[in-house]
């Protein structure tokens, strides 16, 4: 089961960002091949941390209570690995650099066991 979907980021991002982002001519049309790629790369980032601990892909349909911080977290980032991979922007915003280091901090955690999947809701 995937932790998020091209539909998730560009809920988090909105049309126009989500357009701007993943369109790699002139950053105006949605390319739903790109942000799936970025979705990918989070998505894999992230079990890289988990799997230290536990089985990846976590199994969100057996553990509910994981989906909203796990999302969360795998957007945060997708959002910042589709600021930093287009070619229409410079660097990310620093909101959105502190969301990723947030990110990786709790996942980093998660994979030390400072945090237990059971009690991250």
């Amino acid at each position: 089961m995937a932790y998020i979907t091209t539909t998730d980021l560009s809920a988090r991002l909105g049309a126009t960002l989500y357009a701007r982002l993943t369109d790699r001519v002139h950053g105006t049309t949605a390319d739903n091949d790109v942000a799936q790629q970025i979705v990918a790369a989070a998505e894999a980032e992230a079990d890289s941390y988990l799997a230290k601990r536990y089985a990846t892909p976590l199994d969100l349909v057996a553990q509910p209570e994981l989906v909203g911080v796990l999302q969360a977290r795998v957007l945060d980032l997708a959002e910042h690995a589709a600021w930093k991979s287009s070619p229409f922007v410079s660097d990310p915003p620093q909101r959105i650099r502190m969301l990723h280091a947030t990110a990786l901090a709790w996942f980093e955690a998660v994979a030390r066991g400072a945090v237990d999947r059971k009690s991250v809701v």
